[in-house]
Order: structure tokens, then C-alpha cells, then sequence
């Protein structure tokens, strides 16, 4: 079941999350655009509670960037 976002404009995906603390997991991404990527709230991350960025490397390939708090 893919989530709904009402107010969603542009291309929405599930992408395969590669290296960093959410490898291997799946996330609902915006896949045009600026390809910036995008900020995921991470459990397993440097910062408890934190976010980890994972962006679309220049083959597509969703790869982990680093994390903030």
C-alpha cells in the first residue's frame, strides 16, 4: 500500500536506501526535482532521534550522505 500525500506534485517511489545506519530499508521518496535527497528521522543513526540524509547518487542509487541532529 503506498502512502497518500494530498498536497504531492512530481514523481513519489519507494527507493532502496543503500550504506549508513538505514541500509538495506525502503523509504517514500520524491524522485524529481533537484535530486537534493532527503532527511530521514533514524533510530540507528549518530544522533538519537536524529536524521540520516540519503540522496540519489548520479546512477540512482539512493546512498547515505551523513547524519544530523
Amino acid at each position: 500500500m503506498e502512502p497518500t500525500h494530498e498536497a504531492a506534485t512530481g514523481h513519489w517511489t519507494w527507493v532502496e536506501l543503500h550504506d549508513g545506519p538505514m541500509n538495506g530499508a525502503q523509504a517514500w521518496c520524491r524522485t524529481d526535482g533537484d535530486d537534493s535527497g532527503t532527511a530521514l528521522v533514524s533510530e540507528r543513526g549518530t544522533y538519537l532521534g536524529g536524521r540520516s540524509w540519503y540522496a540519489p547518487d548520479p546512477g540512482g542509487i539512493w546512498r547515505w550522505h551523513r547524519d544530523s541532529p
